[in-house]
């Protein structure tokens, strides 16, 4: 039985991966600012409180731990297109790094970071109207951020995966995915999917240093 480290538990998705890795029997430490955001009980689940932009704080989570699952999001201050984040701009990025770190002090070597469909070098491949929206509205911050920890991550000798869904919903359904490039992709997919696909590269090598976007497969 592996014991994860998850970053990010409390968020829409991050729920969804403590879910699903705790009925997987995964024992999991989540570092989480405020612990009395997850109501989930469960003797599998260790709470730590803190922030992984404190590096300590990581360290403090991560000791005993087999793999990482980050699921973390800087939120910005409204639903508006326009909205800047609420945090520091590279949370995510500081976040990442401060993980890696602790990563190679500890041995660790497998993770699994969530960032999106748009991110790196997926961004040439996008629609037109997504590389508007990222580069001209609120979401460049976020964009920004994720290509920050896309590539500390690629920087790494770890045997990370990272993971670009397209948008998200919150729909209970699990569909069939598309991954390769060869499938029909849809705009959407679940974030119950995405966390599902998340804790399954656990045990599953293929995506080892490689950034799949995911969505529903089109039928």
């Amino acid at each position: 039985m592996k014991t994860i480290l998850l970053l990010g538990a409390t968020g829409r998705t991050g729920m969804q991966v403590l879910n699903y890795a705790l009925s997987k029997g995964y024992l999991i430490r989540a570092l989480v600012r405020d612990p009395s955001k997850i109501i989930l009980k469960s003797d599998n689940l260790q709470l730590i409180q803190g922030t992984p932009v404190s590096i300590n704080d990581v360290r403090k989570a991560a000791a005993g731990c087999d793999a990482v699952l980050s699921s973390l999001n800087n939120p910005r201050k409204s639903e508006s297109l326009w909205a800047k984040p609420i945090n520091s701009p590279t949370l995510m990025t500081d976040s990442i790094q401060n993980t890696v770190t602790v990563m190679h002090e500890m041995g660790i070597r497998r993770i699994i970071v969530q960032t999106g469909a748009g991110a790196g070098d997926s961004f040439a491949g996008m629609p037109l109207l997504m590389k508007g929206l990222i580069r001209l509205t609120g979401l460049k911050y976020v964009y920004a951020d994720h290509d920050g920890q896309e590539k500390v991550l690629k920087d790494s000798d770890l045997d990370w995966t990272i993971v670009r869904p397209v948008g998200l919903t919150d729909k209970d359904e699990v569909k069939g995915l598309a991954i390769a490039k060869s499938d029909k992709h849809t705009s959407f997919i679940s974030r119950k999917a995405v966390a599902k696909f998340m804790v399954d590269c656990l045990e599953n090598a293929e995506y080892i240093r490689k950034a799949p976007i995911i969505s529903e497969k089109k039928q």
